[in-house]
């Protein structure tokens, strides 16, 4: 690619080493890294380098590890070597966080309704235990929707199936070896993930949507790095946990009132850089209110 080395890898074993174990010598994203959906600015945690990366990195992690979305209190808040984010820091984390951070949760939300609506039976037995752990009305409670096992199962499958991101990639800071393969000074080294989630060797039938595979029992068999929807190491997504939850509450209110229903048009994917996304921008569904709210009334969205 151009004078810069460039190589792309879906292997478990140079993944783990790169992103995991040599993390010091593969730091920082891709400077160049583009994207025609969102502009990336220059001071957020995708395009920051080094130390200033790590800081900024520290002084934000509170706000989604504790729940508490207040990123300005967080943010302004120094640290123990006493130094505040600067204003462009501030504005360019806040502007990625919702830009990007609505853009991939809404569109794991679009998918993995779209897989229930085709399997039924999945759906049922998700309905089953939010309706017996979750009230049928009001507030959602968070401890409750956190201890729901079979809808973090269906999200883990439906983020395998679907990942937000379908490519990402660390550069090397020197020249080393990983795995055999000689990876000189500057060399970008992209995961794709979208690639590892439907590698056949890796999870057997993987066109399958089969929320069985993120069992108690199963999980423990996958193998590590093969399922990074959200990245992997000391960079991986700040707001997995954050996101994660959105996608439950937002799951729960909807299917404890509403069944999900197919429609006939077919899903075509697209790839709008760095997500994957439907490729007319949208997924339709039909919906129907379940009985507990009505006597059966049917509707469309």
């Amino acid at each position: 690619m151009g004078t810069r080395p460039l190589l792309y890898t879906t292997y478990p074993d140079l993944v783990r080493e790169v992103l995991i174990e040599r993390c010091d010598i593969f730091p920082d994203r891709h400077g160049a890294f583009k994207s025609p959906v969102l502009t990336t600015p220059d001071n957020s945690l995708l395009r920051l380098r080094g130390e200033r990366w790590k800081h900024v990195r520290r002084v934000l992690s509170p706000t989604f590890t504790t729940w508490r979305a207040w990123l300005l209190l967080a943010a302004q808040r120094a640290d123990s070597s006493n130094q505040a984010l600067t204003e462009e820091e501030l504005l360019s984390n806040a502007y990625v966080f919702i830009g990007a951070g609505y853009e991939t949760t809404s569109t794991a939300l679009a998918f993995t309704s779209h897989l229930l609506a085709r399997h039924q039976a999945v759906q049922s037995r998700l309905y089953d235990e939010i309706a017996a752990n979750v009230p049928a009305s009001g507030d959602l409670d968070y401890e409750a929707v956190l201890g729901l096992p079979y809808l973090e199962m269906v999200i883990q499958e439906s983020l395998r199936l679907y990942p937000p991101v379908e490519k990402f990639g660390r550069q090397s800071n020197a020249t080393t070896e990983v795995q055999g393969v000689r990876i000189p000074r500057g060399t970008f080294l992209a995961v794709v993930p979208l690639r590892m989630h439907y590698d056949p060797d890796l999870w057997p039938d993987p066109e399958r949507f089969d929320p069985e595979r993120f069992s108690a029992e199963n999980k423990p068999r996958i193998v590590p790095c093969s399922y990074m929807p959200f990245g992997s190491g000391p960079r991986h997504c700040i707001g997995k946990r954050f996101a994660l939850m959105e996608i439950k509450l937002a799951l729960c209110h909807v299917l404890r009132r509403y069944r999900l229903l197919p429609t006939s048009e077919p899903l075509e994917l697209a790839v709008v850089p760095p997500s994957l996304a439907p490729a007319s921008g949208q997924i339709n569904l039909r919906v129907e209110l379940r009985r507990c709210y009505s006597d059966g009334a049917a509707g469309g969205v």
